[in-house]
């Protein structure tokens, strides 16, 4: 995207695991600044909470929902029901006139490994970033990247479901791993760093912001969750 105005304004909803949480991002042509981010870190409470947070964040800020340039949303995988709420408010808010801002789809998985990415390219010169999301019971999203120092990690693979124990088969052989997940889990391959065990609304905004520069929006439309497995009902 050319020509971008100072002070361009994203906000950005992450509902896919525990945390809660929306962020706003001042953007131009060179820099992005984290200017507010709320979080809750209680669980299952994201019906109650994530309308509130995005009504609060922008109040404080002295915003409205038509003065924001784009929302970025989580999209998944994740949690089936956070997903759905976070991705039905960012939609609600980008439906309408001209005016309302434009949609950002963030994959979950992505922004993890981007995050991590993020810390280890100081560290690093050649490594690989496993990001793992928990899904439910003891099965996980798993997908592996690789690092990058100058740009965003590369997918080496698709999403896969695996438990714990084909997580450690599958990757306890492979060199400079890097562990990153939104949830603290000890599966004892490569390395973990323990600030990331955990991701909120800035790890969405800090993956959203290239592509809200380069234009690449959705429709809101057309806007559905990246589930990756049916939904199963708890018994």
């Amino acid at each position: 995207m050319e020509n971008l105005l100072p002070q361009e304004i994203i906000l950005s909803i992450e509902t896919s695991g525990k945390v809660c949480s929306v962020a706003l991002t001042a953007v131009d042509a060179v820099s992005a600044v984290c200017i507010a981010e709320y979080s809750i870190n209680v669980g299952n409470k994201h019906d109650k909470y994530c309308a509130e947070l995005c009504h609060r964040i922008l109040a404080d800020n002295d915003l409205a929902a038509t003065s924001l340039a784009a929302v970025a949303v989580s999209v998944g995988p994740g949690s089936f029901t956070g997903l759905r709420i976070g991705v039905a408010i960012a939609k609600g808010l980008c439906f309408g006139n001209a005016d309302t801002p434009r949609l950002i789809a963030v994959p979950t998985l992505d922004a993890v490994a981007n995050n991590a990415n993020r810390n280890l390219r100081y560290i690093s010169s050649s490594y690989k970033i496993l990001s793992v999301i928990l899904s439910h019971s003891n099965l996980y999203y798993t997908q592996l990247f690789a690092g990058s120092r100058n740009d965003i990690p590369t997918a080496l693979e698709d999403i896969v479901v695996l438990d714990t124990d084909a997580i450690i088969h599958k990757y306890n052989d492979c060199n400079d791993l890097y562990l990153t997940t939104n949830y603290p889990i000890n599966l004892n391959i490569g390395q973990t760093l323990a600030n990331l065990s955990t991701i909120s609304a800035s790890v969405i905004a800090d993956y959203a912001v290239p592509i809200y520069r380069r234009g690449d929006f959705v429709d809101a439309d057309w806007l559905v969750p990246m589930y990756v497995q049916d939904f199963v009902v708890k018994k």
